[in-house]
């Protein structure tokens, strides 16, 4: 209720809110859970543990927690049940809730005019303002949002959010990287081979198996998709001495992948899905900005298609001849790599 009635306190600043509040019975958790299972623990120190009058202020303390292999710090552990996608409760959507279910209510008791046509902004105002004057709606909304309470399915992992690292190491284990480039010129190469490693691991080892649910019914995010992606280039990268960063900030947004070798050597890979209404749009005008403003010379568009639709060749010519339009230019050139994450069957069976 508090993301709709209160300018700019969204879902994000709630949960850090919560998360603080609560980080004591967390702590207690975690260390019963050690404690019973024999995981090791040290002391480490944990902000905004508690809370004190005397100033009005979060305080730190330093508690025995398990420490992360990966980052410097403790780690908390939460109960299967808490998992789960964050409900989408907006001002905007709240109007729009109110003008489906709640019409009459709207005409004839607050006196709305719905013939107006509204923008997002507008219905945001509106719906902000419709949640001091009904709060009892409010309450209806947010209700019917978070209806559904059960937990996210840890265990078969629908979403691929909670293995995509394994199946990332596996296809890096077993593929082979080109040699370290020493130079732009055979950087560029390098990372269009690196590509390829995505690339050949989805099509020809199995890897589409992590880019779809179990049912093949749907795929996964364009986020899997590019966690993925890293978790099989970071062990090459690493080898070669390359730096890789995600969603790096280039000065007009993040761009998914940015490679560098000290100043001189440099290269981006941006990741989408052919389905995305962006997906035109990422190699005429997103990526071009990203290379402008990291002042780098190459980029790749990886794209993943999941559906025979995704590769019809108007679609697919879209991006090629975007790609070789800017690359005519002579400022920057942009290479597309087109993955295709159809189900495969079996090889006993093709």
């Amino acid at each position: 209720m508090m993301a709709v009635i209160v300018v700019g306190l969204g879902v994000d600043r709630i949960s850090d809110m919560v998360c603080n509040i609560l980080k004591g019975r967390f702590i207690t958790y975690t260390q019963e859970v050690c404690q019973s299972l024999g995981v090791p623990m040290e002391s480490v120190t944990v902000p905004n543990t508690s809370w004190t009058a005397q100033g009005f202020r979060w305080r730190s303390s330093t508690v025995s927690l398990p420490v992360s292999p990966v980052f410097r710090g403790g780690v908390l552990l939460t109960p299967q049940q808490f998992l789960k996608d964050i409900p989408r409760v907006t001002p905007d959507g709240f109007w729009s809730w109110a003008e489906k279910n709640e019409n009459e209510t709207l005409r004839f008791d607050l006196n709305y005019d719905l013939a107006e046509s509204l923008d997002r902004r507008e219905k945001a105002r509106r719906g902000r303002e419709l949640a001091h004057r009904a709060v009892d709606l409010l309450e209806n909304y947010v209700d019917e949002a978070t209806a559904d309470a059960s937990a996210y399915d840890v265990d078969n992992d629908p979403k691929g959010i909670v293995r995509w690292e394994e199946a990332g190491r596996e296809i890096a284990k077993a593929s082979q990287a080109p040699m370290a480039p020493r130079d732009q010129a055979e950087f560029e190469p390098w990372l269009h081979d690196l590509a390829q490693t995505f690339k050949g691991a989805v099509e020809d080892n199995g890897l589409w198996r992590a880019l779809w649910d179990d049912t093949l019914r749907a795929h996964r995010p364009e986020k899997i998709a590019q966690v993925i992606a890293r978790a099989t280039w970071i062990e090459h990268c690493r080898a070669r001495d390359i730096d890789i960063s995600r969603e790096a900030d280039c000065g007009r947004g993040p761009v998914d992948f940015k490679f560098t070798r000290g100043w001189q050597v440099r290269g981006l890979i941006e990741v989408k899905h052919v389905s995305s209404t962006q997906f035109a749009h990422g190699a005429e005008t997103q990526l071009p900005i990203y290379l402008k403003g990291e002042k780098a010379e190459f980029g790749i568009y990886l794209c993943i298609g999941y559906r025979d639709r995704d590769f019809e060749d108007e679609r697919l010519a879209l991006v090629t001849s975007a790609c070789k339009a800017v690359s005519e230019q002579g400022k920057t050139r942009i290479v597309p790599v087109f993955v295709d994450a159809r189900p495969k069957k079996s090889a006993s069976k093709a």
